[in-house]
């Protein structure tokens, strides 16, 4: 087939694929078209549909405001007319407002004057639905029984307790609707309509007079009853085939129908595919043309470069024939060029021995060519630095004449392993005597080639590696000493991955050197640092500058130690960061040391807060004691007073609340007293209610409910009630700590039970918050262990409550599997059940004598109240405010007995009985001391040493009584 032919048939067949494309683009562009189509028609529609929702939600809500009203929770329907009157005024959408009861008929119609009888409901199925569904709604066009005209209605309920007591409808009229449909922007060739749920129009955006009223057609009201949202190609009432969208409203259940002409959708699409049909005809009839034409213009050149291509493999001169054609005259090129690399070939292949020759005679390696009996064929010129021989010296010379004595069998088996296994590159060292004597270390590389004419040569490459072998051995040497070394090194290359470690590292870590070479020390992180950390130290090291600090590493076995280390960047000769140094040593004893000389002076420094606290605490309690004296004897005598009057319960109340300020003080000054411990028989259950007496305010603050579970008559303990309100009081304040920190509900609880069979009473603290991770249970009881952050705690709480509880014999331990914490301590049991009940006052016994009583106290009120009680007796007091007024009295009357405080101003109550012992021994036995000084140590030995008796402040007034009368019935 000739050239020209096949072109043409190539248009052709161009064509063909140009016009199936246009055909596709024509599909296309129609598919394009009606989809654009009908999202407008769908955008339209629910834009239209919005407008409707929103019009009838604005009814509806002001409708519910208005069915808010309190008249009609009491049927006033007087006061609902005003309201609804008032209604109508201020919206002009609403025609009228309508209240219809549950039955259907009209209790209240703004169109009408009231007390115009009213009819029943029109709209009897939308009351119906509204009640049904308590939700609002609107009704279909129709007519008004009263308007007499069509109108639009919605309804809403007015629900009371539950149930429906009225329907209140409002009506509008539907040019409200055609109104909305007039101010919305719709495109030019759509129709939108507004159809009701029975299928009838309320209003159309063309021809509304025409067809408003009516009903749309049997298949459009079909396609309405279906889903919320449709496309449908149909027929117009004006009998226009049409596309429309149809969207209901979730309102009122009406519909928007949004048409256009089906002629519209389709006129681009055919004027599109006319356009296509004429272009594509012109184009084949000017394609075969076109063919034609090339054909001849492309056959020529052709020829011309089928005869260049016989001489260019003839090897003659290539003539380049001319042509228009690229293709072409590029294959013409191509040959022409063809012809020209052939003679530059040539010409390379010359230049390259040349260059190659001169490789080898300037290559710092000597290159040896030996034959197959190792006889030396070629030598390059480096022997003669290398070695201080000539080429021409060694040349025809065996290989091995040079070779040490003891390594002549080495290298002649390299040689002979080169020439056994032909291309196979053969490494071995020997050593080479030097033209003046002395003995190099070579490393050679050998391989042995045959050429074209099948004959063997052997080609060896050798190295002076003398003083490398030199500096391996320094190498080696510094790398024992460093072995050696105490402290562990790393060294690391510029990225901080680790090349060498010592065995110093390893023991420190761990891990061997097999196993850390190759990783980054990241192998060590613990977690115990930010990532900050690790940052700032990577960039100080890489800016060049030393690094020195303390680190917390993880060793291999997972404990955590403290490493001191130092890191070191270390230079090239360029000055570029090559490696970095690290030297570490082990602190983590060194360290554990510093940390309890710490927590030990942090014991040492709270040990002298509590001192402090001890001083501070007696102050108060002496100032707080004398008030509550008073108040605590007036309340009893104000009780006495009026017992059996209306005001007896008060008292009493008054009374109750200055003992609880008592036992508070009287807590807190037991908590904080220096005192050795002492046994006796102590009440657990009693312990528990004064330990959280305590501590109840705190509690009651932050909103934590705690539970006591005390079980009746427990046995005794034998021990120090003290410690042990120490160990309740330390429990109770961990729990609420715990619990604070949680949401609320906050729970603490207390258990008490006994364990008669094992002879142990048992008294759980349990709380609901967090709990204690089981990892750190074991060492909850360790010396200066604590979670709590610093200045919080000194971790030496729960460790002393084990100290005291294992010092009565028992134990305290953390109970498993319960929410939050729970600590359990057992303490056995002494014999005896523990009093319930209090002691019955006793009312003090008349007294035997009348006697003379001095009261010495610097606080007039605590005075007067001791001169009141004790005169009530019938016996003669006298006051005095200090020691020395009380002197004065004591020279000028006889007394039969003395109460005296201790610390008062002047002359305190010591001075006092140091003087009556000296001027007045007959009355110093019968002297009594008053203290609100509970921690004083000097107070407590000083009473001790007299041997006489005390009364604490604040003092009970019929005891204060009864020591009176007793020691006056003894003189």
């Amino acid at each position: 087939m000739r050239l020209r032919t096949q072109l043409s048939a190539l248009v052709v067949s161009a064509l063909v694929p140009v016009a199936l494309f246009a055909g596709l683009l024509a599909l296309l562009y129609s598919r394009d078209r009606q989809t654009e189509v009908n999202r407008d028609l769908f955008s339209t529609a629910r834009s239209l549909s919005r407008a409707l929702d929103l019009e009838f939600e604005a009814h509806i809500r002001a409708l519910e405001v208005l069915a808010t009203s309190h008249y009609l929770d009491v049927g006033a329907l007087r006061g609902f007319r005003l309201e609804a009157d008032r209604a109508i005024a201020m919206s002009p959408a609403w025609e009228a407002i309508v209240l219809v009861d549950p039955g259907g008929q009209q209790l209240v119609n703004t169109r009408v004057a009231p007390g115009t009888p009213l009819p029943r409901t029109g709209l009897a199925a939308l009351v119906a639905r509204t009640i049904a569904t308590q939700r609002p709604g609107v009704s279909d066009l129709f007519i008004g029984p009263v308007a007499k005209r069509p109108v639009i209605a919605l309804a809403v309920p007015v629900v009371r307790d539950g149930a429906v007591r009225f329907v209140l409808t409002s009506s509008t009229s539907p040019e409200r609707v055609r109104a909305l449909l007039a101010d919305q922007r719709i495109p030019a060739d759509f129709v939108a309509t507004i159809v009701d749920g029975g299928a009838v129009i309320v209003a159309r955006s063309l021809a509304p007079e025409q067809f408003v009223g009516g009903r749309v057609s049997g298949p459009l009201a079909a396609r309405l009853a279906g889903s919320d949202e449709t496309l449908w190609d149909g027929r117009t009432l004006e009998g226009e085939d049409v596309r429309a969208a149809v969207r209901r409203s979730g309102v009122s259940g009406w519909a928007v129908v949004v048409t256009v002409p089906s002629a519209v959708v389709q006129a681009p699409v055919s004027r599109a595919l006319g356009y296509l049909s004429l272009a594509g005809l012109v184009v084949v009839l000017g394609g075969l043309g076109l063919a034609i034409v090339v054909g001849r213009r492309i056959a020529a050149p052709i020829t011309a470069l089928a005869d260049a291509a016989g001489a260019l493999g003839r090897g003659e001169p290539v003539q380049r024939p001319p042509s228009s054609i690229v293709e072409v005259e590029r294959v013409a090129r191509a040959l022409e060029a063809a012809s020209a690399e052939r003679g530059r070939a040539e010409a390379s292949l010359r230049a390259n021995e040349r260059f190659y020759r001169s490789l080898l005679e300037n290559a710092l390696d000597m290159v040896t060519v030996v034959d197959a009996q190792g006889v030396v064929v070629y030598e390059s010129a480096a022997i003669t630095r290398v070695l201080g021989w000539t080429p021409a010296e060694r040349v025809g010379r065996p290989h091995g004449e040079l070779v040490h004595p003891d390594d002549v069998a080495v290298a002649a088996d390299g040689i002979a392993r080169g020439f056994r296994a032909a291309g196979v590159a053969q490494t071995f060292r020997f050593r080479a005597r030097h033209r003046d004597g002395t003995w190099r270390d070579m490393h050679s590389v050998g391989q042995v080639f045959v050429d074209e004419a099948g004959v063997v040569i052997g080609v060896v490459n050798s190295r002076d590696v003398t003083g490398q072998r030199r500096a391996e051995e320094e190498l080696a040497l510094q790398s024992r000493a460093l072995d050696a070394a105490a402290n562990g090194i790393v060294i690391t290359d510029r990225d901080g991955r680790i090349v060498w470690v010592n065995e110093a590292f390893t023991r420190m870590t761990g891990y061997p050197a097999a196993d850390a070479v190759g990783q980054t020390p990241r192998l060590l992180k613990s977690g115990r640092h930010e990532h900050t950390f690790y940052t700032r130290l990577w960039d100080t090291v890489v800016s060049g500058v030393p690094w020195r600090g303390e680190l917390v590493n993880r060793r291999r076995d997972g404990s955590l130690y403290t490493e001191e280390q130092v890191i070191t960047p270390v230079r090239a000769a360029g000055g570029q960061i090559t490696h970095f140094i690290a030297v570490k040593q082990d602190v983590t004893d060194r360290k554990r040391v510093d940390e309890e000389l710490r927590q030990q002076r942090e014991v040492l420094y709270q040990s002298e807060k509590l001192a402090g606290m001890g001083q501070l605490l007696a102050g108060v309690a002496h100032e707080l004691n004398n008030p509550l004296t008073v108040v605590i004897g007036r309340a009893t005598m104000l009780g006495r007073a009026l017992a059996g009057g209306p005001l007896e319960p008060s008292v009493r109340k008054l009374a109750e609340a200055a003992e609880r300020c008592s036992r508070i003080v009287k807590n807190f000054v037991a908590l904080a007293r220096q005192r050795p411990p002492t046994r006796q028989k102590v009440a657990l259950n009693q312990v528990v209610r004064e330990a959280l007496e305590l501590v109840a305010y705190p509690l009651r603050v932050d909103d934590v409910e705690v539970t006591l579970d005390l079980a009746p008559d427990l046995a005794p303990i034998w021990g120090d009630a003290h410690q042990l309100h120490q160990v309740v009081v330390n429990l109770l304040t961990n729990a609420h700590q715990a619990v604070r920190e949680t949401l609320p509900p906050r729970r603490v609880a207390l258990t008490t039970r006994a364990d008669a069979a094992r002879g142990r009473l048992r008294l759980e603290v349990s709380d609901t918050g967090r709990g204690i991770p089981p990892e750190i249970r074991p060492r909850v009881f360790e010396p200066f262990f604590t979670t709590k952050p610093v200045g919080q705690g000194t971790g030496l709480g729960l460790s002393i409550c084990q100290g005291i509880v294992e010092g009565h014999g028992g134990t305290i331990s953390v109970a498993d599997g319960t929410p939050g914490a729970t600590f359990v301590v057992e303490l056995p049991a002494g014999e005896g059940a523990e009093a319930r009940a209090e002691p019955e006052p006793v009312e003090p016994a008349p007294p035997a004598r009348r006697g003379i009583v001095l009261v010495v106290d610097d606080e007039a009120e605590v005075g007067g109240l001791l001169a009141e009680l004790i005169a009530a007796d019938g016996h003669e007091v006298d006051t005095a405010s200090d020691g020395l007024d009380a002197l004065d009295k004591l020279g000028r009357r006889a007394y039969d007995l003395v109460l005296s405080d201790v610390k008062m101003p002047n002359l305190d109550g010591r001075g006092l009985y140091r003087e009556v012992e000296r001027r007045f021994p007959h009355l110093a036995a019968r002297m009594v001391f008053l203290t609100g000084d509970a921690l004083g140590a000097e107070v407590s030995a000083f009473i001790e040493t007299t041997g006489r008796l005390n009364l604490g402040k604040p003092f009970d007034p019929d005891e204060v009584r009864r020591l009176v009368n007793r020691m006056l019935a003894t003189l």
